[in-house]
């Protein structure tokens, strides 16, 4: 064979792998990269989606949670004060009363936690029938009259 005809048939044997071969794996190469990027979206998506939900479970857990400490810690004080009404109506019980009264709070000082007792009630008073203030505890101490 001629060189010409060898050039041509070298050029046309190159232009039929071009289309047969690297077009198609081409425009395959392009479908399956956008493929995976609308995938990766839409996993984005559905992940988003999840964690939404699982957050807003565990808020609504946080917050029955903290209405029933709630609901507790005010049907203890309902108790507090039937008790009151029982005991004996002198300074030295109500300041006794105030005194015990006491709950644990967690605080933070200097880069620490602890834990500290403090009292329920920062004051306490006796009124009569007439509205007349009889007993009063104030910061754990009997108040005068």
């Amino acid at each position: 064979m001629s060189e010409t005809n060898k050039g041509k048939q070298l050029f046309t044997v190159a232009r039929v792998f071009f289309l047969l071969i690297v077009i198609p794996l081409s425009l395959m190469a392009i479908l399956i990269a956008n493929g995976i990027f609308k995938l990766g979206v839409t996993v984005k998506e559905r992940a988003v989606t999840v964690l939404d939900q699982k957050s807003q479970e565990e808020i609504k857990i946080r917050a029955i949670n903290t209405a029933d400490e709630v609901a507790n810690f005010l049907n203890e004080r309902k108790k507090d004060i039937l008790i009151a009404t029982i005991f004996p109506a002198t300074d030295s019980t109500f300041k006794k009363f105030v005194n015990e009264n006491k709950k644990s709070l967690w605080i933070k000082e200097k880069d620490k936690i602890r834990q500290i007792a403090v009292p329920l009630y920062a004051e306490m008073s006796l009124i009569d029938k007439n509205g007349n203030e009889q007993i009063k505890v104030s910061s754990g101490e009997i108040v005068p009259r």
